[in-house]
């Protein structure tokens, strides 16, 4: 429906854990309770790690801060901690808290 809306848009729905795909420049990227559910360490920092390569602009993320006793969720580090090191040139805001999760917003 959105890409009949904005035709001029670009708009990708992948599996960006996958080692073949990298996603294209985006000027918006979204990364929204998926790290929360890798269960192995390096899955999370692929992810991670593609999701900010392709972010030209700004990149919401989301991701715990800290160990959460959820069934069915992981905790390899905290986010924020996980992103200064990934892309430190970058401005990392927290900007709001839901479902135990932070969602920042990272500009580049």
């Amino acid at each position: 429906r959105n890409s009949r809306l904005k035709s001029n848009w670009n708009f990708i729905c992948a599996d960006i854990s996958r080692d073949f795909f990298y996603p294209p420049p985006a000027e918006l990227t979204l990364c929204l309770d998926v790290l929360i559910h890798q269960k192995r360490r390096q899955a999370y920092f692929t992810i991670l790690s593609k999701a900010l390569s392709a972010t030209q602009k700004i990149a919401l993320i989301s991701g715990y801060s800290k160990r959460d006793p959820g069934w069915n969720v992981y905790f390899h580090e905290p986010i924020m901690e996980s992103i200064r090191n990934l892309s430190p040139n970058s401005r990392v805001t927290k900007i709001a808290e839901y479902r135990d999760t932070d969602l920042l917003k990272i500009e580049k």
